[in-house]
Formats: structure tokens, C-alpha cells, sequence
């Protein structure tokens, strides 16, 4: 028998926010009832009216006696729910943590949609089988099923956020996500054998930046679709992460000084680098007015690995001076928390190992040069692809090893 902690409304927890968004006074159907927690606080709070079905004997005969009108004792893919609840209707069908435990959960998807009501909702949640700590897990060469949790040994079927929308979508639903529970790796039920595997620090960096990365559940509200305007929630949903994550990045600034001063705050010019450029095109005009004898680029403002393509000082449309793309010509200008890739400009660009908060370096060009220019042109990429990222230090750990 399954059995949870009384409902705690202001928790992060999937029955929580499902509780949350039924309205007073609705009439509810709870497939998967078990004890009746939910059932509970929806009869005691909100007045509603709430109907079970459970397959333990033991866990029915609770969820009858706390609060459930009624409470039917079946197996739901081995019972006819059309006849079952043939003259039913509801304002709400509650599905939590139900759809992983069939083995067709689109028959009883379709038939819920007899069972609501004009205005009726369905409301589920769901474990997110491309939570990092399964990802990383399988890096390992694992799979393993547990008592409970995200590989639950009852567990059936598996769903991303886009393959449930798309369930949802297939069998007559429009679906939105209204809520996302997080958990860390490191509170999971991953967490002691991830810590203890040796696994590259790189790649759990690479892998929280992917979508859904510690969502360990989805709450999903779902209607039919004949009932409300048609949308694709997955799609939607996913360019509105795509256009977050294009935003996220790391600041290049370029500093400019006089013979006379240092380089301050006041005078320099800020770009933003992307997070998973392949290559991108900064440029940093100067005004007329800008005094200037030397310039400094700062390629970030946090440890990472990027890739330098070029720099061209320009006047107008001509070059007034272009980067050789050689390693020695930048070696040998003032630096500060950079460590140069060994290999000179290529099909990739040059590795930048930026391993502290205030890197920089500065442009190893003349005077004569640099008051002429009217702007520079920055050439960068920031790529978040493991083995770029290996590389990268793998050449830092190299050039420091040389160093000693």
C-alpha cells in the first residue's frame, strides 16, 4: 500500500500545486488515490465533492474513510471506466503520478474526456525521465530501478516535457505546464553515486544548462480540444526556452586609456557574448571624442573556456590592423587570468581559458594605429560542448604543469 505525508499546500511538491489549482466547490475524480491525502484537503478546504479509484484494497478503504464520497476498488486498464462511471461527470480528473505505472495510457486519456464535465480539466503530474540525474546515471552505463523515485521499479513508460505534451496533444488535449518541481542532483536520489563516479565536472556543467535539467516533475493542465482554443504548448514552450538561454551569456568589455590614464570603468564599451555561439560578430565603435593610446579586451567575468576567431581594428569600412592569428603575437602582450590555447588560429579559433574574475589582455598594437581607429571588431565564440570544454583544460592544466 502506498501511503505519503499528510498534504502540505506550501510545498514544492506535485500534489500540492494540483491541489492548488482545483477551485472551491468542484466535483473531483482522483485515479490513483491511494491513502486520500488529496481527497482530504480538497473536502476540508475547499469544499469539494471527490470520488477515487484505487487498485489496493487496503489504500481504498482509507481514502473512503477520510473524506471520498465514493471510492471504487479496480484495476483501471482492466476495468471498463466508461461503464463504470457511466451517468458521472467531473469538473476535474486528477492523474498523479499514474500515466509511468500503464501499459496503454492513451486509452485511459481518451476516456476521460467522456468523464468531464463542459468546463472539465485534467490535471497530472508526471517524473521528467530527462532530469539530469538520469542522464548522468546512463553516462555511467547505468539504468538501475529503484524502490521509488524517477527509475521506480513500477514505472512503465517515460516522458520529457515535449513526448507528454505530445501525448496529451495525440489523444484530443490541449496541455499547458503550469508548475515545474526542481530537485538538484545532489538531493536526489542520484546524488552519492554521481559524487562518487569520477565524473568530469565539465559535463554536469554542460548538462544543467539543458532543458528540464533538474525538473524532477511536471504539473500539467490539460482540456479537450474541442473544448478551447488549440495551441502547441511543446513548441511554444521550448522557443521560449531556446530565445532564455540565447540571452544567457558572459560580458566582453573593451577599455580604453590615454597616455596620461589607467583603464577605469568609465571608459569602456560592453558586448555580450552568447552562451552556445558557434560565432558571433562584436563590434565596439568609438566616439570621435575618445582619447585613446591603448586599448584592453576582458573576454568574460567568470572562469570558462571561449574561443578567440579574430580582432580588426577599423576605420570605416578599411582595416586599419588584423590579428595575425598567431599565439605568439598575444602571448607576448599584458595579460591578466588568461591562459592561451597552443595552437594558433584555425578552423576553431584559438582557446581563451579565462580562469579568473578579472581576465584581460591587451591589444598588441601601436598608438599610431589605435587613435586612428573608429572601432574594433571582435570575433568570439563561447561553445558549451563537452569535449570543447575538456580541451580547454586540457590545455590549461598542460601550459601550468610547464610553467612549474
Amino acid at each position: 500500500m502506498y501511503d505519503r505525508p499528510p498534504l502540505d499546500l506550501g510545498a514544492e511538491d506535485p500534489l500540492a500545486k494540483i491541489a492548488l489549482s482545483v477551485r472551491s466547490g468542484s466535483t473531483v475524480l482522483d485515479i490513483g488515490c491511494a491513502v486520500g491525502r488529496l481527497g482530504e484537503v480538497l473536502v476540508q478546504t475547499k469544499g469539494c465533492v471527490v470520488d477515487g479509484i484505487d487498485v489496493d484494497h487496503d489504500a481504498a478503504a482509507l481514502a473512503k474513510g477520510v473524506a471520498y464520497r465514493d471510492v471504487f476498488e479496480c484495476d483501471i486498464e482492466k476495468t471498463d471506466l466508461g461503464v463504470l462511471l457511466a451517468g458521472r461527470s467531473y469538473d476535474v480528473v486528477v492523474c498523479a503520478d499514474i500515466l509511468e505505472h500503464l501499459r496503454d495510457p492513451d486509452a485511459l486519456l481518451q476516456t476521460i474526456r467522456f468523464a468531464l464535465a463542459p468546463q472539465g480539466r485534467l490535471l497530472l503530474s508526471i517524473p521528467n525521465i530527462s532530469h539530469a540525474g538520469v542522464i548522468l546515471e546512463m553516462f555511467m552505463g547505468e539504468f538501475s530501478y529503484r524502490d521509488r523515485g524517477l527509475l521506480d521499479k513500477t514505472h512503465i513508460r517515460f516522458y520529457t516535457s515535449r513526448s507528454i505534451l505530445g501525448t496529451l496533444n495525440r489523444n484530443g488535449y490541449n496541455a499547458r505546464i503550469i508548475a515545474r518541481i526542481r530537485l538538484n542532483i545532489a538531493m536526489s536520489e542520484f546524488g552519492k553515486e554521481i559524487r562518487a563516479s569520477n565524473i568530469p565536472l565539465c559535463l554536469r556543467q554542460a548538462l544543467s544548462i539543458g532543458r528540464d535539467s533538474d525538473v524532477y516533475q511536471f504539473v500539467i493542465e490539460a482540456i479537450p480540444s474541442d473544448k478551447g482554443k488549440f495551441i502547441e504548448p511543446a513548441r511554444e514552450e521550448w522557443s521560449q526556452l531556446e530565445n532564455l538561454l540565447w540571452k544567457e551569456g558572459t560580458n566582453v568589455s573593451v577599455y580604453w586609456r590615454s597616455n596620461k590614464d589607467q583603464f577605469d570603468e568609465h571608459k569602456k564599451l560592453t558586448r555580450v557574448l552568447h552562451l552556445g555561439s558557434s560565432c558571433e560578430r562584436l563590434v565596439f565603435p568609438f566616439r570621435k571624442d575618445c582619447n585613446k593610446s591603448s586599448l584592453r579586451l576582458d573576454p568574460g567575468e567568470e572562469e570558462a573556456y571561449l574561443r578567440l576567431h579574430s580582432l580588426v581594428l577599423k576605420t570605416g569600412a578599411r582595416d586599419l590592423w588584423k590579428w595575425n592569428g598567431k599565439r605568439e603575437t598575444l602571448i607576448h602582450a599584458n595579460h591578466h587570468q588568461i591562459r592561451l590555447g597552443s595552437r594558433s588560429v584555425g578552423r576553431f579559433g584559438m582557446g581563451l581559458w579565462v580562469n579568473g574574475s578579472d581576465p584581460w589582455f591587451e591589444i598588441p598594437v601601436g598608438e599610431a594605429i589605435i587613435t586612428k581607429a573608429d572601432a574594433l571588431e571582435v570575433v568570439m565564440s563561447a561553445p558549451v560542448i563537452t569535449s570543447d570544454y575538456l580541451y580547454g583544460l586540457e590545455e590549461a592544466v598542460m601550459q601550468r604543469a610547464n610553467n612549474e
